[in-house]
């Protein structure tokens, strides 16, 4: 458990499963002794105001409830989908019990719950922090076949799809790199037998988890930020890296396709061809790379972050 004080709240965060790396590890996020661990320290320290997220909090926030009435309990929703019936199951018997319901967009919103919502929802700006461009916006550089993401190696990214779609970059110029940055959540043996069979074994590279200090340092090197994900809300990764100054290949899905507009902040992945075609065109047109960039890096300038919202809706829900 941390603790932040934020003005007048004062903001303690516990993790159930602090450290999810390995298959054993992901065994253990089934024990109920964890759950029960949990609800037990919540209810000693006595908060008026309880934040879940994902299924397996909502259980908690659940029992919470239940046992100690007055605690209000938010649900905030960042993901477009249920992961299966269980995330269906808990995040609408928590939502139901709570005192507000909070999302990283629209998007979320809209395309989870197709019009059933019979409460209001208030949306909660996910642009975590404000970030310097890794280069300056008005400089110029040629860009190079340099792709990077960063998230988890998990099926909802579809990391196949994006080393596929770099394999047809790299055929053409085989000087291209891919960095890939993230935990392992069950996808990176089946990605690296991907790269070997495609002749990619030197030119993807798996850094594992990383700070976002180095990630940064990293993104010096790179031009785009590739990431074709089945799924998304609000897609936190590729709002740094626009912030960043990379531009981004992405599929537009969940807030995606809100903010990043094909041919003018971003490359919108449709056809795996044409996007290749896309990308050869701009890394012919340092030009037109430097103008998508731009807007890119501009798009979030003067937006609200993450903490000022939340600490707003925080005091509005249980007073200063």
């Amino acid at each position: 458990m941390a603790d932040s004080e934020s003005g007048p709240l004062d903001f303690q965060v516990r993790f159930l499963f602090p450290s999810v790396r390995t298959s054993r590890q992901r065994l253990r996020t089934w024990n109920p002794l964890a759950f029960l661990a949990a609800v037990r320290a919540i209810l000693k320290s006595k908060p008026d105001l309880l934040i879940v997220s994902l299924w397996r909090s909502c259980i908690v926030g659940i029992l919470v409830r239940t046992f100690r009435s007055r605690i209000k309990l938010v649900v905030l929703i960042h993901n477009s989908v249920d992961a299966h019936w269980l995330d269906y199951l808990f995040t609408r018997w928590a939502m139901a019990l709570s005192s507000a319901v909070w999302a990283d967009s629209e998007a979320s919103v809209e395309l989870r719950f197709r019009n059933t919502l019979r409460r209001q929802v208030t949306i909660i700006p996910f642009m975590t922090r404000r970030i310097a461009p890794a280069r300056a916006v008005d400089t110029m550089v040629p860009p190079t076949p340099q792709f990077i993401f960063w998230g988890r190696l998990a099926p909802q990214k579809n990391l196949e799809r994006a080393i596929r779609l770099f394999h047809r970059i790299w055929q053409a110029r085989p000087s291209g790199r891919f960095t890939i940055i993230g935990p392992d959540a069950g996808e990176k043996s089946s990605l690296q037998a991907l790269c070997s069979e495609l002749g990619l074994t030197a030119a993807v590279r798996f850094m594992g988890e990383m700070s976002f200090e180095g990630i940064r340092e990293l993104a010096t090197d790179h031009f785009f930020y590739l990431q074709t994900s089945a799924y998304e809300g609000m897609a936190m990764s590729v709002v740094e890296g626009m912030q960043l100054g990379l531009v981004p290949v992405v599929t537009p899905v969940g807030e995606i396709g809100r903010y990043c507009l094909d041919n003018e902040n971003a490359v919108i992945v449709d056809s795996d061809e044409r996007t290749a075609t896309s990308i050869l065109r701009l890394l012919d047109e340092p030009a037109a790379y430097a103008e998508l960039r731009r807007k890119a890096v501009h798009y979030w300038h003067g937006r609200p972050i993450y903490r000022e919202a939340v600490i707003a809706e925080c005091l509005r829900l249980v007073g200063p």
